[in-house]
């Protein structure tokens, strides 16, 4: 026998259905509780969510963007976007499948049978035949109970068939039969319950006998829910008492009927909120109540959508959000979409903010008008005026101003760290310009004021919301996390003489193609390893596999005087420029002469320039590790003789290429040879300064020597916080194991 599984007796009240919606809003309320309205929006200040413990944890619907979460309430996440939607995706089943497709309760089986035949008989024949003569049971019959009966079996009818036809006949006649005392008690419909034999039960229908009242409690829809449902399938005033507070029903019928009725009940009394998917979507731009109204002409219960009736949506003023609820879970990523083309559609300008993470304010706002194309915003105050954050007042243009001119400069995007020229210092950093500079740009036909601040180092957008979403993906994929380069430099001078008189260029090359050379010609035995290594890359560039830098000035040292000038270490950025100089500055003096009324003026202006060894380096990393080096490498000398001005001759010279070598792999570049002539005398003091004759008492000598400078080049790309940990710690190791390894003890008498 098949029986409610919730008609039993009720120990407490249960949730309302009626309140699943308030629960879905206080839930919505609960989340959006930590997201006030703001007029600026700081989008770029991520925060994270703590889940806590015992909650599951948070997916993304794809393709949605939204958080979706399985369990628990959660506070709405705000990132660098703002808040995100929360999305609790239901199961979808609003109705108990298995209840509604299983097959209805059978009468149970007795002995016995008869066979009925009745044509135009009267209702009291009927009831005696079936109750008093069949079943042998006491009945009365209450006056006003009449009608007539056809009723036939040619197969034969158990007892409790009988009853059954009995009860049926007796409803078509608006009577009904009631056990009470002993007895059958028939009456007339309307007085069944005013009898007072009947009084609500909670057993299982099949134990019902003729007309009982059964009293339901209910666990998850509400009570005066339920009546609605049942409505359509019961007698009238079948229902019997709906009883809000307690969430229970009291439903009134035959034995057959009331298993009819808590199979319904059964059916539609399932966790109603567990089934629907509720979405919470925060807006940016427009306001909660006016959007609900736009979605409910669409898709509410009044339009003459296919899906109306769908959807319930409630605006949650407080947090400027939406709440949907919905049986269908895919549903959700649709009004998802119409809510985003809604709120993007408004045109109110609004003011957001920007806190970049990585790239500088003022270049991200010059990339910006490159993209979108800038006009640059006017005090005039003309009807074409684009909205400007500071009206009336001139924008300034995003333009680092470089001093001087360059001498071998790299050509790039970047700016040259100093000049030849210059009267300040090469190595000086950019001097810091304080306030905002603001460009415009054209948005998809909106004008749009973008101010960077330096000091926060963020942006300030006054736009549209539809606009403002096209920056931000721009603005997204240009604040990234630059890659860096570690580059270990190698600056040396060798001297040319002996088996080196040609070159360090010509003596690798031989080395390469093992001629020319002696076998033992630089005395150690791992040449012959560095060699293999070699590979020049055209010009003056050679490339060693791995990093043997060391091993190469050693191994030249064998054969000549190799003096170490510089040997820095420096960590760029990617396509930045890094500059080492070790030298001096030489002041040179410019005089000007200017005339005026009669008198001469004389200016004179001393400018410096630097001198000795200079090197510029801009790398440029590519996807596959390749790391692409723009070099500039300058020699300068200052002469001895200084001319009427006081100003020396500069000998000077340079080197400017373009490498490309795997990430860890050393460049080494030759080529920058200096002759250099000695001159010397030596005699008898005074004898030998004799004009003509002196030369008899002394002797005149002169010396040529010629060196030759390389660099060795060592760029190690740098990806993460983590490889830079890394590299830091491997130099920590290298400064350890320069401690001396034997130490002598003091003594304590000293």
């Amino acid at each position: 026998m098949n029986r409610h599984p919730h008609s039993t007796l009720w120990s407490g009240p249960t949730s309302v259905a009626n309140r699943t919606v308030a629960v879905a809003v206080a839930l919505a309320l609960t989340a959006c509780s930590a997201v006030p309205v703001a007029q600026v929006r700081r989008d770029a200040d991520p925060r994270t969510l703590q889940t806590p413990a015992g909650t599951s944890s948070a997916t993304t619907a794809p393709g949605s963007g939204a958080e979706v979460v399985g369990g628990g309430v959660q506070p709405l996440p705000e990132d660098d976007q703002g808040p995100r939607p929360r999305i609790r995706r239901g199961s979808g089943q609003v109705i108990n499948r298995e209840a509604a497709s299983a097959a209805p309760p059978a009468l149970p089986a007795t002995g016995g049978g008869a066979t009925f035949n009745f044509e135009g008989e009267s209702l009291h024949a009927v009831v005696k035949a079936i109750l008093g003569d069949m079943l042998g049971q006491n009945y009365v019959i209450a006056p006003g109970v009449q009608g007539t009966v056809t009723l036939g079996t040619p197969k034969p009818v158990s007892p409790a068939e009988a009853l059954n036809l009995l009860e049926m006949v007796l409803g078509w006649n608006n009577a009904r039969l009631i056990y009470s005392g002993g007895r059958y008690n028939i009456v007339p419909s309307d007085q069944a319950l005013a009898s007072g034999a009947v009084a609500p039960r909670t057993g299982a229908p099949s134990l019902a006998r003729g007309y009982e009242v059964r009293t339901v409690p209910l666990r998850y829809i509400s009570a005066s829910e339920m009546e609605k449902v049942l409505k359509p399938y019961a007698r009238p005033n079948a229902v019997v008492n709906v009883d809000n507070s307690r969430n229970i029903i009291s439903i009134a019928g035959t034995r057959t009927e009331l298993e009819n009725y808590l199979r319904t009940i059964e059916i539609f009394d399932v966790d109603w909120l567990s089934g629907m998917s509720v979405g919470v979507f925060p807006l940016t731009s427009g306001k909660a109540n006016k959007v609900v109204a736009d979605l409910e002409k669409v898709f509410g219960e009044q339009s003459k959508s296919p899906v109306a009736g769908m959807f319930r949506f409630m605006p949650l003023d407080g947090a400027n959000a939406v709440l949907v609820i919905t049986p269908q879970a895919s549903y959700l990523d649709d009004i998802q979409e119409w809510l985003e083309r809604i709120d993007s559609a408004g045109g109110d300008i609004q003011l957001y903010s920007y806190e970049l993470k990585y790239i500088k304010a003022k270049d991200l706002a010059d990339r910006l008008s490159e993209v979108f194309g800038s006009g640059r915003s006017s005090g005039n105050g003309g009807s074409g005026s684009a909205p400007s954050l500071m009206p009336g007042l001139d924008s300034v243009e995003l333009q680092d101003s470089a001093s001087g001119g360059s001498t071998a400069d790299i050509k790039g995007t970047g700016s040259d760290s100093g000049s030849s020229g210059s009267s300040g210092s090469e190595m000086s950093l950019n001097a810091r310009q304080g306030g905002n500079a603001a460009v415009t740009l054209d948005v998809n036909g909106d004008r749009v004021g973008v101010s960077a601040v330096e000091e926060s180092n963020s942006l300030l957008v006054r736009s549209t919301p539809s606009a403002w979403k096209s920056i931000k993906d721009v603005i997204a994929r240009l604040d990234v996390m630059p890659m860096q380069v570690h580059i270990e430099a190698q600056v040396a001078t060798v001297q040319l003489s002996g088996e080196l008189s040609y070159g360090v260029n010509w003596y690798l090359e031989a080395a390469k193609q093992d001629i020319g050379l002696p076998p033992d010609s630089l005395g150690i035995p791992k040449w012959s390893t560095i060699a293999g290594k070699l590979t020049n890359i055209g010009g003056v560039a050679w490339t060693l596999v791995n990093n043997d830098a060391a091993a190469v000035i050693s191994a030249l040292d064998a054969v000549s005087d190799v003096q170490i000038l510089q040997s820095p270490s420096v960590v760029v950025r990617n396509n930045a420029e890094a500059t080492f100089n070790v030298g001096s500055r030489i002041p040179i003096s410019s005089v000007t002469v200017n005339p005026t009324a009669g008198t001469t003026n004389t200016i004179s202006q001393v400018q410096y320039l630097d001198t000795g060894i200079i090197l510029k380096v801009r790398p440029r990393i590519s996807k596959d590790g390749m790391v692409f080096l723009d070099i500039v490498q300058e020699v300068s000398t200052p002469g001895s003789q200084a001319d009427a001005n006081g100003n020396v001759r500069i000998d000077t010279r340079k080197l400017k290429t373009e490498a490309a070598i795997q990430n860890g792999d050393t460049v080494l570049l030759a080529g920058l040879i200096d002759d250099g002539v000695t001159r010397g005398s030596n005699g008898f003091p005074g004898l030998s300064r004799i004009p003509i004759i002196g030369g008899l008492f002394g002797r005149q000598t002169s010396r040529t020597a010629r060196s030759e400078t390389i660099v060795l080049l060592t760029p190690t790309v740098i990806r993460n916080p983590q490889e830079a940990r890394d590299l830091t710690d491997e130099y920590g190791a290298r400064f350890r194991a320069m401690e001396p390894l034997h130490r002598t003890p003091r003594d304590p008498r000293k």
